[in-house]
């Protein structure tokens, strides 16, 4: 079997040292050059100007001559108004923590929350413990995790905004590219670049019998040969980010033609699906009629 090999930039995601972070909450209060933070935070001019330059890499300053200055965009400008005002989060923020607690804007069981993070288990483990403990996290009934929004909106608000950012923007992606879900190791995304990258989700489905009509190209990175039920779940993931009218059609007519082989793995939106051919209307989603309709026509 041939082995795909990748040779895209990989991206991870904001990961901070508590020192960097203690570095942004100085330049929150309005405090920016190097030795004078080195100094308020006991820490050498070496350390504090790695410091810098990490939260240069970041995006979320600029350093010059030994002042910094912080980044205009949206989300960095929340994060320090986030640490001015609560310079305790700094040790939640840091390591694996903003992965973690972007992964958790919406609750997730401890393999769901590995899988979008992109972070090992005993990695996710120990974080999410301290998390748990200072009431940042909290531990559902059905055993799921998530933000605790109520205590902590800013925080919620940053991460939001910093998710935003970063499913714009990606190295491993021609620029103008939509990004559809990423994680440390993979990435689902369309454009119409050439691109040398493995075509998925809906740009599959002529694989399995199913010729769709949509404009856009979809593909994943790294390359790999894909299962039929990576590619359901990759279809998933767009659809997800862009629930159409015309991505849950066609979701639901590979559901319909491949369900005991690509439809085991239960998800909302599959759920939705398959309350729709017990005969229920939902909102948003074709009718039964219409999925049966769609998948006559893709036998003609």
């Amino acid at each position: 079997m041939r082995k795909y090999i990748s040779r895209q930039p990989r991206k991870r995601h904001m990961r901070l040292s508590k020192t960097e972070l203690s570095v942004s909450a100085k330049i929150a209060e309005g405090n920016r050059a190097i030795p004078d933070i080195a100094r308020s935070l006991k820490k050498s001019k070496s350390q504090t100007y790695r410091a810098g330059n990490n939260l240069e890499r970041e995006g979320l300053a600029s350093l010059k001559d030994g002042i910094l200055a912080p980044s205009d965009t949206s989300h960095a400008s929340l994060l320090l108004q986030l640490l001015s005002e609560n310079p305790e989060l700094a040790a939640p923020l840091s390591g694996s923590g903003i992965e973690i607690l972007t992964a958790l804007l919406e609750p997730k069981s401890l393999a769901g929350l590995i899988e979008e993070a992109g972070i090992g288990r005993g990695m996710a483990y120990l974080k999410l413990k301290e998390l748990t403990t200072l009431g940042t996290v909290l531990k559902n009934a059905d055993k799921t995790y998530s933000l605790d929004r109520l205590a902590q909106p800013k925080l919620a608000e940053f991460l939001a905004e910093l998710r935003e950012h970063e499913m714009t923007t990606d190295p491993r992606v021609p620029a103008g590219s939509i990004i559809y879900y990423k994680t440390n190791k993979e990435i689902i995304f369309s454009t119409k670049a050439p691109t040398d990258a493995t075509p998925t989700g809906f740009s599959a489905y002529s694989d399995y019998g199913i010729k769709t009509d949509l404009p856009a190209r979809y593909f994943r990175l790294p390359k790999k040969r894909l299962t039929i039920k990576e590619v359901f779940r990759d279809s998933i993931k767009i659809a997800e980010r862009e629930p159409t009218k015309q991505h849950l059609t066609w979701l639901a007519v590979f559901h319909l033609k491949h369900k005991d082989v690509a439809g085991s793995d239960m998800n909302p939106i599959v759920g939705k699906i398959n309350a729709v051919m017990r005969g229920e209307v939902i909102e948003g989603y074709p009718t039964f009629r219409e999925m049966r309709k769609k998948v006559r026509k893709e036998r003609m």
